[in-house]
């Protein structure tokens, strides 16, 4: 088992998210598990749960997701580079590609 994990780096310090990936076997399982607990993260600093975007493989065309191929999620006012610094992201659905600094792809492995 291995919770997933942010580094914060304007603060300093690592989060626990409270979410194993590692459980799941497929990417849009993997992606809303994630993204469920980077809204209850969003809450606990202040933040509405509605900044930090799911998005699906037909949202893609959408603008800002163009570098988001199949599942991701998007939190443009989280934490600076959350993305970047994201912490065991990965299971035997794939693995965790961040997109921007604030955006991050789910990839699957298959």
């Amino acid at each position: 088992m291995s919770n997933v994990k942010i580094y914060i780096e304007e603060f300093g310090f690592t989060s626990d998210l409270g979410v194993d990936l590692s459980e799941y076997k497929h990417t849009g399982p993997a992606t809303k598990a994630l993204h469920k607990a980077l809204c209850k993260y969003a809450e606990d600093i202040g933040q509405s749960a509605d900044e930090v975007m799911l998005v699906r493989p037909e949202d893609n065309d959408k603008a800002g997701h163009h570098l988001i191929p199949g599942w991701g999620i998007c939190w443009e006012g989280g934490p600076y580079e959350w993305a970047m610094e994201l912490q065991n992201c990965e299971g035997d659905w794939g693995y965790g590609q961040p997109a921007y600094s604030f955006s991050i792809s789910m990839e699957s492995e298959v």
